[in-house]
């Protein structure tokens, strides 16, 4: 069996959360995951074990079906497999500082590295796994309504992989439209009005909006300035209602919600326009 890195292994790390993350990859695999000592499938691939080799079905970490076999039987297996044309990918455990680890050992047919290799020169974190920080980052993207293709520049993932997770998430429904349609077409509809910035509060807009920009390349120079400040009508209600306490921060839109970006822009906001108004 030939060695697969591209998937690396985590401290407990779950079979059917390695199996979902592993099926969004390779949809068209039977994948077998070593569980002590029997090869698991779980899912689909269950189902379909159980048809082709008679595999008892059963229900294992909560509401997954799953279906099993000794490992002394795996070579057997992937021999059928092979006679059947079917994909499959075999992962093994090993036990490292007390703690479990899998790692894909056989991808069959072999998938070819240069796609993922190209793939990875334009998106450095395409086919990588998960961690549950980027995760967040990616929610808080896309709850600030950057485009997928937009998301996937600050992210350094492929669009594809990024709709998958957004799926998963349940950010995004089955027909990759977003949630709540109809909210959206109102707000077509009834656009936000465009706010006019007057000579006294001008120069604020603009010192502001350098701060942005400066902290946008501070981040890499695919980070957009609007991942700091939304919007251009954002900074203009900063200049106008000039927030100076965090309080005020959060009414300004953009700045409510969660509050993550409350909390890691705020007071050097806040500081900016404390300085402004001393001048």
């Amino acid at each position: 069996m030939e060695q697969e890195s591209s998937i690396k292994p985590r401290k407990k790390y779950s079979p059917i959360r390695m199996y979902k993350e592993l099926k969004v990859k390779y949809p068209n695999h039977i994948i077998f995951i070593r569980v002590g000592c029997f090869y698991e499938a779980f899912e689909g691939d269950a189902i379909e074990c159980n048809e082709l080799f008679d595999w008892k079905i059963i229900n294992c970490y909560g509401s997954n079906c799953c279906a099993g076999i000794g490992h002394e039987a795996i070579n057997k297996i992937i021999e059928e497999l092979k006679s059947l044309k079917k994909h499959y990918i075999i992962v093994e455990q090993r036990i490292e500082d007390n703690i479990v680890k899998r790692e894909i050992v056989e991808i069959w047919p072999e998938v070819k590295s240069n796609y993922m290799e190209e793939s990875k020169k334009t998106h450095p974190n395409a086919y990588s796994l998960w961690t549950d920080e980027e995760e967040k980052r990616l929610i808080d993207l896309f709850d600030n309504r950057l485009s997928i293709k937009n998301i996937s520049e600050i992210l350094q993932r492929k669009p594809g992989g990024i709709r998958s997770r957004l799926k998963k998430l349940g950010k995004i429904d089955v027909e990759d439209k977003p949630k709540e349609p109809i909210l959206l077409e109102l707000e077509k509809q009834n656009p936000e009005p465009e706010l006019k910035v007057d000579k006294k509060s001008k120069h604020l807009f603009e010192e502001i909006k350098n701060w942005a920009d400066k902290k946008a390349k501070e981040k890499g120079e695919k980070y957009p300035t609007y991942c700091i400040i939304p919007t251009n009508n954002c900074i203009k209600e900063l200049s106008i209602k000039k927030p100076t306490t965090m309080k005020e921060l959060s009414e300004i839109k953009g700045f409510g919600g969660s509050g993550k970006r409350r909390e890691e822009y705020g007071e050097d906001i806040l500081e900016i326009i404390k300085n402004n108004q001393n001048q």
